[in-house]
């Protein structure tokens, strides 16, 4: 009878980021679920759900409330092994695909959507010089080699930044001397 062996190296997984599209208003749930079970039983996934600022107006009072920055996505990294635990937890759809696979994302556009959510600021000065549509790249500051396109809305020029694994984008504000027409 042949012996079977296993080493270290070949049961450690590597470890890839996912977006999962959620139930309405359950990203936090979710987020709280998957860190819980991680912990629980030993393993390192990591969760994330960059938030950002909603200012919500009341007739007697104003509040600042934290939001999703991507309304129903959580970002997981896991292992190979996770997929069918995490897609039975409450409040998860499925797994963002693009064929029949889960969509991988990659650490760099990972670390890119931390660094804007870190790094946003609200103090901008729109660009004069590129108009709505314009390719930039953003030359200064901690997203400086990130590129976008240049959006408007109506009362300022913003930033769109594509996660293209995702197909989805985000807007930011970037002062104009950060920007660079490519």
């Amino acid at each position: 009878m042949a012996e079977l062996t296993c080493n270290k190296e070949s049961k450690e997984m590597t470890l890839h980021w996912y977006a999962i599209y959620t139930k309405h208003n359950s990203e936090q749930a979710l987020q709280k679920c998957i860190s819980d079970y991680s912990q629980i039983n030993g393993l390192n996934y990591e969760t994330y759900l960059p938030l950002r600022e909603e200012v919500k107006q009341w007739r007697d009072r104003t509040r600042i409330k934290k939001v999703p920055l991507f309304r129903n996505y959580i970002f997981v990294r896991h292992d190979d092994n996770a997929f069918h635990q995490i897609v039975k937890m409450k409040g998860v759809c499925d797994y963002v695909r693009f064929g029949p696979q889960p969509s991988k994302i990659s650490t760099e556009q990972m670390e890119m959507i931390q660094k804007v959510v870190k790094h946003q600021s609200d103090i901008y000065s729109p660009p004069s010089k590129f108009v709505k549509g314009t390719k930039v790249e953003i030359t200064k500051g901690a997203l400086a080699g990130y590129q976008g396109v240049l959006l408007e809305d109506q009362s300022n020029n913003n930033l769109a930044v594509e996660i293209k694994s995702l197909k989805l984008f985000f807007n930011i504000k970037v002062p104009k001397d950060a920007l660079q027409e490519q």
